[in-house]
This record gives structure tokens, C-alpha cells and sequence, in this order.
């Protein structure tokens, strides 16, 4: 029997329906996430109020931002990886940056047809998955760390406190000894003038 098989990658022009396949059923899972680790959250909670819901919050715009970083990264494995390096019957989206690719999710049975590695071997498979996963995991906590520090209002009233600061510009701080400009209420927050 001849084997007519013949990979036909994803184009680049289907990549944002490759990214929404992604977001739409892994939206549920990342919300049921969201509302277990909430009662968690709530359940471990022995401090304020108002710091359990900038937890909650917190851990809200992980979730988020993972499932947007997440889509991106399977746009990309749809395009880059899939009919190139390996081949599945069933494919709507086989890139989760929490659970590896197998030799079972491959396999898997369609009809008749099957599906197959492409000229690599499934270690290396793997590895470029791992690079993928790496990839997800790094950019989520760079946003997240990006995004959270613009948004926290711990930063907001820290920066309230720095523009609100008076300025004392009757002495200069390399003039005064420390005690002489704490007194007077400077803290060496002090700048030239008249």
C-alpha cells in the first residue's frame, strides 16, 4: 500500500483563528482555575480583606494573562510545528504550556488515518515543545510583573507621596548636619534656591 500523506501546514493568514482556538475552550478551564484558587485563597486567609482581594486580583491577572500569552504561543505552534514536525488527526489545538506533548496525542485515531512524527524523533518533539512551554512561562511573569507594578495601588500612593513631598529651600542638605535638616523637617529632601 502507498502512503499518499502530505503535510499541509497551517498558513500564516489562519494564525489569529489558531490563537482564538486556543482561547475559547481554555478560557473555561482558566476561569474553573480562577474560582478554586479563590476558595483557596479565601480558605488560607488570615489577614485583611482588602488583601485577599488584591490576592485575588493578583492571581486573576496571572490567569488572564497566561491564557492570552498561551493562545499566542499555540498561534505560533500551529504555524511553526504542526504538519511541519509532526502530524495529528484530531488537531484543534495540541500546544498547553502545562502538559507535554506525548506519543499518545499523536496517535491518536481518526477514521483510518493516524498520525505521525515528521523526520524527528518525539525527545526532540518534546524539546522544541519545552522551548515553547519556557517561552509562555517567561513572558506571563514579565507581563505579569509589568503590568502589576503599573497597577498596584501600593505604587500609585507611592508615587502620590513622592510628587506631594515638600521641598525645603531654605537650607541645602550638604550644608546642614543630618540632625540640623531631620529638625527642621528637610529629611534631605532639600534643593537649592533663594
Amino acid at each position: 500500500m502507498i502512503d499518499l500523506f502530505r503535510p499541509v501546514p497551517i498558513p500564516w493568514s489562519e494564525f489569529p483563528a489558531e490563537c482564538l482556538w486556543y482561547f475559547a475552550p481554555m478560557s473555561v478551564l482558566h476561569l474553573l482555575i480562577f474560582g478554586i484558587g479563590s476558595c483557596v485563597l479565601f480558605l488560607l486567609s488570615r489577614r485583611s480583606p482588602d488583601t485577599l482581594r488584591r490576592r485575588v486580583r493578583r492571581f486573576g491577572l496571572f490567569l488572564l494573562l497566561f491564557l492570552l500569552v498561551g493562545s499566542f504561543f499555540n498561534g505560533l505552534w500551529s504555524c511553526l510545528v504542526w504538519d511541519i514536525l509532526y502530524h495529528s488527526t484530531d488537531y484543534i489545538f495540541d500546544f498547553m504550556p502545562f502538559w507535554p506533548i506525548t506519543q499518545s496525542v499523536i496517535d491518536a485515531p481518526w477514521g483510518d488515518d493516524h498520525g505521525r512524527l515528521l523526520d524527528v524523533s518525539l525527545f526532540q518533539l518534546q524539546l522544541v515543545w519545552f522551548a515553547f512551554a519556557v517561552s509562555t512561562w517567561k513572558s506571563t511573569f514579565i507581563l505579569f510583573r509589568l503590568v502589576s507594578t503599573r497597577l498596584s495601588p501600593d505604587n500609585h500612593a507611592l508615587l502620590d507621596t513622592q510628587q506631594e513631598r515638600p521641598v525645603c529651600n531654605r537650607c541645602v542638605s550638604s550644608l546642614l548636619p543630618d540632625s540640623t535638616a531631620a529638625e527642621d523637617g528637610c529629611a534631605g529632601s532639600l534643593s537649592l534656591g533663594p
